[in-house]
């Protein structure tokens, strides 16, 4: 560091002295780039550019050092600059991606990403950064193709495989997923989101164990890792080991109060235990924090009110869902439930119906017709569903009496 801080005095001294001096100011950008002085940086940039507004390369370089501030409109201006001064310059396409990622600006993105490749078909990072914008964009299976050519041009790039693995788990297939995320972590063995990441999918196959067995391998190497956390704590909730996964919460919400997820898990883990009171205060702290993105919650909290018998405000709760996505089929699944609670059958079936023709893996919409035809005297029917219910992985405490009932109702007959 001491040799790096005398060199920038003689190459600023000599840069002074003459500005022309093609050396030095080689020599001063050098430095401040291994110094990280980005300000520095923006003025040497500038005073090029004062010198030589064709300069695409002094542009392309404030950019970057934009990019690196996190001023991402001044980065992208600077990139797109760059282009007009050299439109076949495959990087300066590529970092225009980038900044145009940043800005949430992801289908722009994409058409930068995809000029870049055009210039330059082996510029991997090029094909990476278009995985990014369409896995932003829910477009999983082109985030994948994206994704492939990154690996085929570069098989050590451990990022890509953790993030195809994530494009896959999104499609529901998280059996490709595992195997991606094995690879990232055969790349390296300490890279903590794909532990978490490979956790998560092992969690929606059920296979608990191993999935509580990564998110503690990822808490060992990063105990701050909240995501890691969390979802630990949802791993003893659907292990019923309820008591574990409040102090796991407690844990989170001690590292971070703000922590949305934590709050509506842990109103899960409370009603589970039919603490109604701690749970409905956990969903509206949950909503305080988070009004923006409120469909789960709103449906969390509808749940509470069900049980509680506040059935208006619970169809209320589901209201406001589905006027933010009436394609959403856990919705339909809760709602048929308070319709269920309140005695209405026929309403509860068509929602029920709706739910499945959304989503034939609504585990909630098979649990609450099985509910259903419990009440109507429909055994065989009401145990076929909650066998589905239950194939499908979820924690579905609230329908055990019942499915108990009918195992024992349909021996007792034969």
């Amino acid at each position: 560091m001491k040799e790096y801080k005398l060199a920038l005095a003689d190459f600023e001294h000599a840069s002074e002295l003459d500005e022309k001096l093609v050396n030095a100011r080689n020599g001063l950008e050098k430095v401040y780039c291994a110094l990280n002085k980005h300000q520095e940086l923006i003025k040497f940039y500038s005073q090029s550019i004062e010198h030589n507004q064709q300069n695409a390369t002094a542009y392309k370089n404030r950019g970057q050092t934009y990019y690196t501030l996190q001023d991402y409109s001044k980065a992208l201006a600077d990139f797109e600059q760059t282009i007009s001064l050299n439109p076949r310059w495959a990087l300066a396409h590529m970092h225009r991606g980038f900044a145009l990622n940043k800005l949430k600006k992801h289908q722009q993105a994409v058409e930068a990403f995809v000029q870049a490749v055009e210039l330059d078909a082996k510029l991997f990072d090029a094909w990476f950064g278009q995985g990014q914008a369409y896995l932003h964009l829910k477009e999983y299976q082109k985030s994948i193709e994206a994704y492939d050519q990154v690996i085929a041009l570069n098989p050590k790039y451990v990022v890509a495989y953790n993030n195809r693995g994530w494009s896959y788990f999104l499609q529901k297939q998280s059996h490709e997923a595992i195997k991606d995320y094995n690879q990232a972590l055969e790349l390296d063995p300490k890279y903590v989101s794909a532990l978490n990441n490979r956790g998560w999918a092992r969690y929606f196959l059920k296979d608990y164990t191993h999935a509580l067995t990564d998110f503690e391998h990822a808490l060992s190497l990063d105990s701050n890792h909240l995501k890691a956390l969390v979802n630990r704590g949802l791993t003893y909730y659907q292990l019923k080991a309820y008591d574990t996964a409040l102090e796991v919460f407690a844990q989170v919400l001690e590292k971070d109060a703000h922590n949305v997820r934590a709050w509506n898990s842990r109103g899960w883990v409370y009603y589970a235990l039919k603490q109604y009171e701690q749970a409905l205060a956990d969903y509206n702290q949950a909503l305080t924090l988070n009004p923006t993105k409120p469909i789960s919650l709103y449906i969390d909290r509808a749940w509470i009110y069900a049980e509680r018998g506040d059935f208006q405000q619970a169809l209320e709760d589901c209201g406001k869902a589905l006027c933010l996505d009436d394609a959403y089929p856990i919705v339909y699944a809760y709602r048929a439930r308070v319709y269920c609670l309140q005695g209405h059958p026929d309403q509860a079936l068509a929602d029920c119906e709706r739910a499945l023709e959304l989503d034939t893996h609504c585990a909630d919409a098979y649990a609450v017709r099985g509910l259903v035809s419990f009440h109507q005297g429909n055994y065989s029917q009401a145990r076929n569903d909650f066998e589905q219910a239950l194939s499908l992985g979820k924690n579905l405490f609230w329908i055990d009496e019942e499915f108990a009932s009918v195992c024992g109702i349909l021996e007792n007959a034969n």
